[in-house]
């Protein structure tokens, strides 16, 4: 099962091009981030939990925690460290 037949399961009411775009941005990071020509098998957990993190702010509105006496609002904008820390296991060094 590809990664977005398994969001698609995931979330039902999310329309199937937001996922191919959420999918193709997440990859996207992924190859930059990691300085590679293609995903490997190994990062398909990653980059489902980045979709997944993705889809969830864009539902959410990007709202990482909201106070309602004081007024306090604030976004999330990152992926968490934990997506961080499994990417740099495949990272490669960029070369001049």
């Amino acid at each position: 099962m590809t990664i977005q037949e398994q969001l698609a399961l995931l979330y039902p009411a999310i329309d199937s091009e937001v996922i191919e775009l959420v999918f193709a941005q997440a990859q996207s990071f992924v190859l930059d981030y990691c300085n590679l020509d293609e995903v490997p098998s190994g990062l398909n957990s990653v980059l489902l939990d980045m979709c997944k993190q993705d889809i969830n702010k864009l539902l959410s509105e990007g709202f990482a925690s909201e106070s309602a006496g004081g007024s306090s609002v604030s976004y999330s904008t990152d992926y968490t460290e934990v997506v961080y820390k499994r990417l740099k296991k495949h990272k490669r060094l960029k070369t001049l």
